[in-house]
């Protein structure tokens, strides 16, 4: 059916562009004839002649042909004046037609064809089952979504709730003290960014490499969630609104330590048994554990709907 249509378009325009170059060439012709009509004026400056030979020796006479022919020519004048304004209008009413044909054509494929075509598009797709699997054996794809998602779920309930705690064990450091930086922003405000009420749109996995000791996954996720501000005295909105939700896009980074049989110290080479942030106990190194959970490292928002 779309075809169809625009094949139909197609023909509008092709009809258009080739009957615009006739309209105007008979218009041309029109003009033409009414500037050959117009040699009235040298019919009367001929019958002026003319009359000037038959009545030199009538001064009345000659007085009342030229007057005559005068006549003449000021009504032949204003006949191919009115000839010529009336072929303009019409050239510009052609044009105005066709203007509009060409528009109405254009936003009609604008309307059912193109948006239809875009919103088709696909941007984003899921990498390979394999390439998870060598790096990630023990998640398939669509269980990885659902982690990552209530990752991100409950990293944004952290950050309206100012728990800290919770923050640092599912951010990276770096990301971590962003956040904590902007959260003493907000309590200096008076104020507190409420989300809630997230739902999953669409979430894809664009990537999965190894960095070292540890593995990142890319996803691309779109979700709907309230998202506002408020005074944390009265609970008045401040900014955004708490009847409608915001619909954004983010690309997402985490990462995931791989696991490993023991961990030795940097420095001295010692085995490590602790599971999170130490020293070392045989030289005082501090070392900093790779999470063995999921921990979201980057978050970008790519548009909002």
């Amino acid at each position: 059916m779309k075809k169809r249509f625009l094949k139909i378009l197609k023909y509008i325009w092709l009809i258009g562009i080739l009957c615009l170059p006739f309209a105007y060439s008979t218009h041309m012709k029109a003009d033409s004839g009414w500037d050959t009509d117009y040699s009235s004026s040298g019919s009367s400056s001929s019958s002026s002649s003319g009359s000037g030979w038959s009545s030199g020796s009538s001064s009345s006479g000659s007085s009342g042909s030229s007057s005559s022919s005068s006549h003449d020519s000021d009504r032949d004048s204003s006949h191919s004046y009115r000839g010529s304004s009336s072929s303009d209008g019409d050239e510009v009413a052609i044009c105005v037609l066709f203007l509009i044909i060409f528009a109405v054509a254009y936003i009609l494929m604008k309307l059912f064809i193109y948006p239809a075509s875009s919103q088709n598009k696909v941007l984003y797709e899921d990498i390979d089952e394999e390439k998870l699997k060598a790096l990630l054996p023990e998640y398939s794809i669509e269980q990885l979504k659902d982690i990552l998602f209530n990752k991100f779920v409950n990293i944004q309930e952290a950050w309206t709730n100012f728990d800290y705690p919770k923050l640092r064990e599912l951010c990276s450091d770096d990301l971590y003290h962003t956040y904590q930086s902007q959260l003493e922003v907000l309590k200096m405000k008076e104020s507190q960014n409420m989300m809630h009420h997230f739902k999953l749109v669409s979430a894809y996995l664009t990537d999965v490499s190894c960095e070292q000791d540890s593995v990142d996954v890319e996803m691309v996720l779109r979700t709907t969630f309230y998202d506002y501000i408020v005074d944390i005295h009265d609970g008045s909105v401040t900014r955004g609104s708490d009847t409608e939700k915001v619909d954004n896009q983010y690309r997402l980074q985490f990462r995931i330590a791989k696991k490993s049989e023991e961990i030795k110290c940097p420095n001295c080479g010692a085995k490590i048994t602790a599971v999170s942030s130490t020293e070392c106990e045989y030289c005082g190194t501090t070392i900093v554990i790779e999470s063995s959970d999921f921990v979201l490292v980057n978050k970008n928002k790519i548009r909002q709907r």
